[in-house]
Formats: structure tokens, C-alpha cells, sequence
């Protein structure tokens, strides 16, 4: 089957069911009439390139267009809900939040590494968006990052107080993030698989309280400061890492895995020059360079 054209659906309603066209070959549907998109609907419809969405849709399901090869979507006005990986791992170049939409499920985008933008219409009273990440409406909490821009920095604003699950996973052109003294809680994997080689190292401000499970589980980083006294951290915080990380910290951890506590270099501001051993002055050397940057 080439095409499907779903415009009535007596036997189901007004919606689609859960998993009902999961795994199909087809290339383009037409939803004109639907209300409702259930879970899984479209779930892995990989040469699904074109999708139409009717004036009723309300609902778009967990999973709903994951792995779909649709580069773009138009959502409707109506539209009040997605789900969580709604439209994870898509070949989306960009999406409009309308503005009714109260509620995005965990990691709708995540993978989606073809997204340059987001977009949010300036009346929805529920999220926002700077271009490069989407978020909140008062951008306290950062939702997700727009993994196919071709920045290679990014600056979170010092708004920001949460860094959602998988924000940045896979955004692999940064080369360095600037965490402002703003954000109290960095979600799990928020960083995850930024494997750039020039993202070597990143510092953490002393507001950052929790750092959640793999976090920054990243194959280049090598350099990690933590200027907090009271945090957090899982022990997965930093999987993955090279076996030649440290993390520069200014007291210790107890959340550290024995494996990463091994790896924990303990800086004292004032420690007389005398007193340095010439690793410890090389290392110390790297938190200035680390300071300079930030």
C-alpha cells in the first residue's frame, strides 16, 4: 500500500486507534477529520513523508509519529496535546507550537537531529522558544534543544532552573555550553551523547543541586567543574566518559560512584603556591583556562 486516506472513521470514531498503522509502508496520509491520534498510530512508518492534520486534531498520542520521515508537519490550532516521543527520532526540520497547546509529553523530540528551529505562536500561554530550544512560557525549564542548527556554542538563558531529560542528547555540533548560576537541576541524559571532539570540558554553577542519571555521558569529555558544595549527582552521571576524566570539585561528594570517586580533584581558592605538587599545578592551571571560558 503506497497511500492511505484516513478521513472517516466510523468503525473508530473520530480517532485513530493505538498501534492501528504502526510498522506501515506507506508514504502519505491524510487526517482530515480526526480528532484524536492514539499511541503508536504511525509508530516506525519510515517512508511516511507526508502527514495532513485536519482543523480538529486535539490529541497527538505517546509515540505517535516516532520514526516517521516526514521533514515537516502543520499542526492545528485545535491541537491541545502531545505526547511523550511523539514525534521522537522524525526526520522534522522544524515544528510551530500553535497556540493551544497546553501539555508536551517527556522528550517528544528526542533524536529528531535533522530539527534546526522551534517555533511557538506567540499566544500560547504555555511555552516559548528563542529559535534553538523550546521551554516553558516563563523559560524557567528548558525542554529541548533543536539538535540540527549549525551553532556551535549555546548559552542557556539565566532564566533557566531545570534542564529537562534528553534536552541536548544528541546535539553533537556544540562544542561548549554555558550553564548559568540560574539552573538548580540538570535532567536525566540532558547532555548525553554531545559528541563533538571539541567538547572536552564543561562547568557546572554552585546553584546546580541535582545532576541526574547519565547526564553528561559523553565520549569527549574530559574536564568537568563543579563549583557546588551541595549537589546530588548519580553515580551514571558521567557513563561513558573517557577514562581520563576529572572532575574538579570543591569539596567532596558523596553521591560518587567509587569509580568516579576516584577521578575527583578537590581545588582549594587560596592554597599557597609552595604547597602545589606539579600535577596539582597543572590541573589547577586547566580551572583557570576553564574559568576564562566560562
Amino acid at each position: 500500500v503506497q497511500n492511505v486516506l484516513v478521513t472517516e472513521l466510523e468503525n473508530l470514531g473520530e480517532k485513530v486507534g493505538d498501534y492501528v498503522f504502526a510498522g506501515g509502508s506507506f508514504t502519505s496520509v491524510d487526517l482530515t477529520g480526526v480528532t484524536e491520534i492514539g499511541a503508536y498510530a504511525f509508530y516506525a512508518c519510515t517512508k511516511l513523508s507526508s502527514v495532513t492534520l485536519g482543523d480538529a486534531v486535539t490529541e497527538i498520542g505517546a509515540y505517535a509519529f516516532y520514526g516517521c520521515a516526514m521533514a515537516e508537519i502543520t499542526l492545528p490550532d485545535t491541537l491541545t496535546t502531545i505526547g511523550s516521543r511523539a514525534f521522537s527520532n522524525s526526520k522534522l526540520t522544524s515544528i510551530t507550537i500553535p497556540a493551544n497547546v497546553e501539555e508536551i509529553g517527556a522528550i517528544a523530540f528526542l533524536g529528531t537531529t535533522a530539527l534546526t528551529e522551534f517555533a511557538v505562536d506567540s499566544n500560547n500561554q504555555h511555552f516559548s522558544s528563542d529559535g534553538k530550544a523550546l521551554y516553558n512560557k516563563d523559560k524557567t525549564t528548558l525542554i529541548a534543544y533543536a539538535l540540527g542548527n549549525t551553532a556551535t556554542s549555546f548559552e542557556i538563558p539565566n532564566t533557566v532552573e531545570t534542564i529537562e531529560q534528553s534536552a541536548f542528547y544528541k546535539a553533537t555540533k556544540l562544542r561548549s555550553i554555558t550553564i548559568p548560576t540560574s539552573v538548580k537541576t540538570i535532567g536525566q541524559a540532558a547532555f548525553k551523547s554531545c559528541n563533538n571532539e571539541k567538547f572536552t570540558s564543561v562547568v557546572i554553577p554552585e546553584s546546580v543541586t541535582t545532576i541526574g542519571k547519565e547526564a553528561f555521558s559523553s565520549d569527549y569529555l574530559t574536564g568537568v567543574i563543579i563549583l557546588t558544595e551541595d549537589v546530588s549527582i548519580d553515580s551514571s552521571a558521567f557513563k561513558e566518559c573517557p577514562s581520563d576524566l576529572i572532575l574538579y570539585c570543591k569539596s567532596a561528594i558523596s553521591d560518587l560512584s567509587e569509580d568516579l570517586a576516584a577521578k575527583v580533584y578537590l581545588y582549594a581558592e587560596e592554597k599557597p603556591a609552595e604547597e602545589k605538587k606539579p600535577e596539582e599545578k597543572k590541573r589547577r592551571g586547566l580551572f583557570g583556562l576553564f574559568n576564562r571560558h566560562s
